[in-house]
């Protein structure tokens, strides 16, 4: 034995290179948003414009890319939410002639 200690490394700052969770949470309620709508879609719109102001602080920061799909998902599937009723609401007759069924 020669009295030495081993070298003690310094951990690795969890801020540099690591994925934050709300970018990982904005992605899974993204994903989740094309099946449950509305209920996880706005969540992750949240989550992902979050999860971006985080990455534009910290540009060393990965999974930037998850965090836009969650932000994308979230909106796309909200607004479908609120548009697709909308069109069929208002084109409901016009819809009902195209496969030849009258209302009266």
């Amino acid at each position: 034995m020669t009295g030495q200690q081993a070298p003690i490394s310094e951990p690795q700052s969890p801020s540099q290179g690591s994925t934050p969770t709300i970018t990982l949470v904005a992605f899974i309620l993204g994903i989740l948003a094309l099946v449950l709508g509305c209920f996880t879609g706005i969540p992750a719109i949240i989550c992902g414009h979050i999860a971006l102001s985080k990455h534009k602080l910290n540009p060393a920061l990965q999974g930037r890319g998850l965090a836009l799909a969650g932000l994308v998902l979230g909106y796309v599937i909200t607004l479908l939410v609120i548009i697709v009723p909308i069109v069929v609401i208002l084109m409901g007759p016009g819809i009902r002639g195209l496969f030849g069924t009258s209302a009266f």
